[in-house]
């Protein structure tokens, strides 16, 4: 799938102390036209000085710099509206936890593959184009809606909060009148003013299969059915507790497009 239609430049700051890193992501973000690097630094101060002045799309950000970590950095962009994705960049993997916990976009390490690269470029987009950060390409606006892959970021948005989850952490859809209850591998939960037909339109068949008018589910997440007789059966999904009842109907969809 080609990435969203995206009619202006991304623009990125890079922060790392070590200038060497910052032209090796340079020659690395070079060979993607759709990010414009609009300034470097070197270190924390100077980073949320130019920051606040570029007011760029994203930040590519070391962790350990003289003068404070790219942790800290993260209170200080909470003022911009909007404030900037944070990718974090750095050839320790031990923060890659706490960087998630912080709600970054992606976390690279170094030295930066363009295979791994390209995927947080697509994450990016996917991001600015959900939050209305760069706006679709008008000719391509009659063109039908192209479902995800199933490593697409997906936007959770309620009324508190707002997550960002690949695809393919989506274990199932439930209807309620216009809102969907989403469930998640990891056991959350979220509750979206969002309709059924939407997530049909956007999640890749297969592996998302509809039993029902009521619910979607993900099949590549399926643990275990077990048939309570020969009219229904309990379909067991990674990381929910309550299993979904199907009926015998139900359960003929599912089977099928499991194959």
């Amino acid at each position: 799938m080609n990435p969203p239609a995206i009619n202006r430049a991304i623009r990125a700051v890079l922060v790392d102390d070590e200038k060497g890193a910052r032209m090796h992501l340079t020659e690395r973000l070079a060979v993607h036209p759709g990010i414009m690097i609009v300034g470097e630094a070197d270190r924390a101060q100077a980073a949320i000085d130019l920051i606040h002045r570029a007011k760029p799309d994203v930040v590519f950000l070391d962790v350990q710099m003289p003068g404070g970590t790219g942790f800290s950095l993260l209170p200080l962009l909470g003022g911009m509206c909007p404030p900037p994705a944070v990718v974090f960049v750095t050839a320790y993997d031990k923060y890659a936890l706490k960087a998630f916990e912080a709600n970054a976009l992606d976390y690279l390490t170094k030295p930066v593959s363009p295979p791994r690269l390209a995927i947080t470029i697509k994450r990016l987009q996917n991001l600015l184009l959900a939050t209305g950060g760069a706006p679709k390409d008008e000719s391509d606006a009659s063109a039908p809606p192209r479902p995800l892959e199933m490593r697409d970021l997906v936007l959770l948005r309620e009324k508190t909060s707002l997550r960002m989850v690949e695809a393919g952490e989506i274990c199932a859809v439930e209807a309620e009148a216009d809102y969907t209850h989403i469930f998640l591998a990891d056991g959350h939960k979220a509750f979206l003013r969002k309709r059924m037909s939407q997530w049909e339109e956007e999640l890749p068949t297969p592996p998302f299969c509809k039993t029902s008018r009521r619910l979607l589910l993900n099949t590549q997440r399926i643990m275990k059915i077990v048939a309570n007789d020969r009219e229904s059966a309990e379909v067991h999904l990674q990381g929910i507790e309550k299993p979904f009842l199907l009926s015998r109907i139900e359960l003929r969809r599912l089977r099928a497009a499991c194959g």
